[in-house]
């Protein structure tokens, strides 16, 4: 969830014979997964992410901060630009992605689908660690394998084009 407040909103005020107060959150649950609160004043933005432990930790909600902030300067920077291009990724992180895919700095592979790119990584790298999911590691080989079992037998109960 994504909250965007303007300070203004945030100040005591009189309203038909009351005052009403502005109370910080200091909850220590919260009750969305994920939520970022922002925060506007002096054209400025204050920005508060808060999340559940049980599925977030430290580094990944540093992570994702980063990648706001990167979606933030591009726009500061082009505000005209579309939103499918924006930059999410640090340089750093795109590089290692790039790296790990066997794909040359500024090569586009728009000539194949996903699932084509993806079996020749797993015909490439068919024993190196494709995915990671509560303590259950599978290879490219093995996650191939049940992609393409999960596709047949979604085209056997009609799903397709």
């Amino acid at each position: 969830m994504c909250n965007v407040q303007r300070w203004e909103f945030q100040q005591s005020r009189e309203l038909a014979g009351m005052t009403v107060d502005y109370l910080v959150n200091d909850a220590r649950a919260t009750k969305f997964d994920l939520n970022l609160e922002v925060t506007e004043l002096d054209h400025r933005l204050g920005c508060c992410l808060t999340y559940s432990t049980d599925l977030f930790d430290e580094p990944r909600i540093a992570q994702m901060a980063g990648h706001w902030l990167n979606l933030l300067q591009a726009l500061l920077a082009d505000p005209q630009q579309r939103l499918s291009e924006l930059p999410l990724l640090q340089d750093a992180e795109r590089q290692q992605l790039l790296d790990s895919l066997g794909v040359e700095a500024g090569e586009q592979r728009l000539d194949q689908c996903i699932h084509s790119l993806f079996a020749e990584q797993a015909r490439l790298r068919a024993d190196a660690p494709a995915l990671t999911f509560a303590g259950e590691t599978l290879s490219y080989a093995e996650l191939d394998a049940r992609a393409n079992q999960l596709a047949g037998m979604l085209r056997q109960r009609g799903v397709g084009p």
